[in-house]
């Protein structure tokens, strides 16, 4: 409802009466009022602040509350002057309206506060605004001062970029040159594959026209071996990256790199083809794949054959031109050679550096012979797709498997002889470096393998204070020399016991004549040798 619906004087006590009950946040009542002369009740106005927080707006419930009144209370107030006299209701009604004055006062002594405080807040959020509205001041001063400043650099940049016009247009003249003058192939076209320029190699490579009228790429005439250019070029525009495609044309080895450019925005202008020739590199690898003993082999990770030599493809049982294309995991099925050399290749792939090297004993497809390879396993990154491949370089080191358990059962056999006759070996490099004991070696100095690791140094220390500079003689002199040597000496255990030992030794040289290794024996002296 409307405050101006009310009647005076309720339409001004309402609206004084609503705003101190919201500012104090509390009940307020206010006078009571006869509204007409001899009705039995007077209207008292009570407010009640209502605060809904949710949507943070505040009202005001408005009670009129009726009152009677009291005619026996007001005949026994003592007034000069008898009830029904003139001057009794005159004094009477006088009284009412004083009260009623009185109150009103009083209410309108609270608005006032009120609207004192408020003034007072409004006159600081002035004082306030006065002193930010002087601060932007000071800051519109500065920032008419840097936008001269502003204006003055732009005047220079426009300057600059005058002479560096001048310079572009002198650039372009001699980046034409360079395109008229170089033997590279390169062709530059725009985001619709219309060629734009092209060096004299291109244009004689694809049979472009001079002068160049814009011809769309798919127009140019592709020599022997060469790919669809247009694929490539709008792989290079969709991906905004570099397309690489290699590929051999004529015996030749090429490749075919498109990266696109852009402008300073970063807008894709077009794309840059640049055809680069191996001479001779094509045939070369051919003959190492086809001839070379070298077992490699490159595939994808789904199995498919890329690239295989000679020798790969006869341990799997088939020809080169036969493997190439196959895929490896189906040969796994019925070939056992598969099996053994694809069963778990793919973990390479997986590993942070990409390597993995492993020694495999293979059985030959036709099964014969077993073969001992040594395979080292790459991951390696597709030409054109980026996506990972496996690579492996493989060699046949069976003779070598064989030859070192030969040299592992002699080795056996010596360490057997040894333990019969009391006698160790020993050697050492020429550099007096990685010195080797046998276990009784070990033995006869009184300490554990486990617990030792010879040393030539450590090793000379267990002789006794008297005979280690002897030994030192012996053994540099060995190495110089190369001459053999015998000697009996006193040697310390850790234990403290004191025993005679005897070495005998003797060079052993490369093909050309130069001391590699000194190798010997080394026993415990018997009485009747000291």
């Amino acid at each position: 409802m409307h405050l101006d619906l009310l009647r005076s004087p309720l339409r001004e006590e309402a609206r004084s009466l609503i705003t101190i009950a919201l500012k104090n946040g509390a009940h307020k009542g206010g006078v009571r009022h006869l509204l007409a002369e001899n009705d039995d009740e007077e209207i008292r106005l009570d407010v009640y602040p209502i605060i809904a927080k949710d949507i943070s707006e505040r009202a005001a419930l408005v009670v009129f509350t009726p009152v009677t009144v009291d005619r026996s209370r007001m005949s026994e107030t003592p007034i000069v002057g008898e009830e029904g006299d003139a001057t009794f209701e005159r004094i009477r009604n006088l009284e009412n309206e004083v009260a009623t004055t009185r109150e009103a006062l009083q209410q309108t002594i609270e608005e006032l506060e009120t609207s004192n405080e408020e003034l007072q807040s409004l006159n600081e959020e002035l004082q306030s605004t006065n002193e930010e509205l002087q601060a932007t001041n000071e800051e519109l001063e500065t920032s008419n001062e840097e936008l001269q400043s502003t204006n003055e650099e732009l005047i220079t940049v426009n300057e600059e970029l005058q002479v560096t016009a001048s310079e572009l247009s002198g650039r372009t003249g001699e980046l034409i040159s360079v395109l008229e003058s170089t033997p590279l192939a390169i062709v530059v076209a725009d985001s619709a594959l219309q060629i734009t320029q092209a060096t004299l190699a291109a244009t004689r490579m694809f049979n472009i026209r001079r002068p160049i009228s814009s011809p769309h790429i798919s127009q140019c005439a592709l020599p022997e071996g060469f790919p669809i250019l247009a694929p490539i070029c709008s792989e290079a525009l969709r991906l905004g990256q570099t397309v690489t495609e290699e590929f051999t044309s004529k015996g030749t080895r090429i490749r075919l790199t498109c990266s696109p450019y852009f402008d300073v925005n970063g807008q894709i202008l077009g794309v840059t083809m640049v055809v680069s020739e191996f001479p001779g590199m094509a045939h070369e690898m051919e003959m190492i794949l086809d001839n070379s003993k070298l077992l490699l082999l490159n595939r994808t990770r789904g199995g498919e054959i890329l690239r295989i030599s000679e020798a790969y493809a006869e341990l799997l049982g088939l020809s080169r031109d036969k493997a190439l294309s196959k895929n490896v995991f189906s040969l796994m099925k019925d070939n056992d050679a598969c099996k053994e050399m694809f069963g778990e290749d793919d973990s390479v792939l997986e590993k942070p550096d990409g390597f993995d090297s492993e020694l495999r004993q293979v059985t030959l497809a036709d099964g014969g012979e077993e073969r001992w390879i040594n395979m080292d396993h790459h991951r390696f990154p597709h030409h054109i797709t980026g996506e990972s491949t496996f690579f492996t370089i493989g060699t046949d080191v069976t003779e070598t498997v064989e030859a070192r358990e030969r040299a592992e059962g002699l080795l056996r056999q010596a360490e057997m002889v040894q333990d019969m006759v009391g006698i160790g070996f020993w050697s050492i490099d020429s550099d007096g470096q990685t010195p080797y004991w046998s276990p009784k070696v070990y033995e006869i100095h009184g300490v554990k393998p486990e617990e030792y690791n010879p040393e030539i140094d450590s090793a000379i220390a267990f002789f006794h204070p008297d005979d280690r500079e002897d030994v030192q003689r012996i053994v540099s002199e060995a190495i110089e020399t190369g001459s053999g040597f015998t000697f009996i000496k006193r040697l310390i255990r850790p234990d403290g016991v004191e025993i005679r030992v005897e070495s005998q030794g003797m060079a052993i040289r490369d093909d050309n004549g130069e001391v590699t290794r000194l190798v010997g024996i080394f026993r415990e002296a018997q009485e009747a040798d000291s």
